[in-house]
């Protein structure tokens, strides 16, 4: 059996609930997921206005989060004489360091929106900037080229309007 639905990069879990984001045919399925319920909303590829990505501060916010305990623990870890302690000391910040090494890696935070007539759509799964270039690049192909077919209706030559009331 064929899947007409891709899943779309990024991933989104917050307290109780996930998030995804699919490819169809024609457009875009939000999924959200909380253990009991699904919620569906689906974004045709004619409607999307506009999707946009915003950096966000919680990419300093995690790395001060995971840099200012690494830099607590490698402090102490100069004047430690003892085995064990250094050892923890080591083990603990190597914890954090590893940490902020994904962090770090995984690239800047943003929010991305789609934007319809309907609704502005925050996508929660895409939370880094690389995501959602992946995502756009991937999708902003075919919206483009579904908006391009559609052909906004003829309007009549001036002549044959009816004149102001």
């Amino acid at each position: 059996m064929k899947r007409i639905y891709r899943r779309l990069p990024g991933r989104g879990i917050s307290f109780l609930v996930r998030e995804s984001l699919w490819e169809g045919p024609d457009h875009l399925l939000h999924v959200t997921s909380s253990g009991y319920t699904e919620d569906y909303k689906r974004l045709y590829f004619c409607d999307v206005q506009a999707m946009t990505v915003t950096r966000t501060d919680a990419y300093w916010i995690w790395i001060f989060v995971f840099g200012m305990p690494l830099l607590t623990l490698l402090f102490p870890l100069l004047f430690v004489k003892d085995a064990g302690g250094r050892v923890a000391l080591a083990v603990f910040s190597g914890l954090f360091g590893f940490a902020l090494l994904v962090h770090a890696l995984r690239g800047p935070t943003c929010k991305f929106r789609v934007c319809t007539p309907a609704q502005d759509l925050t996508a929660g799964q895409v939370t880094r900037v690389g995501a959602a270039r992946r995502l756009m690049a991937r999708v902003g192909p075919k919206i483009l080229q579904v908006q391009a077919q559609i052909q906004a209706p003829p309007s009549a030559p001036p002549s044959e309007r009816a004149p102001p009331a």
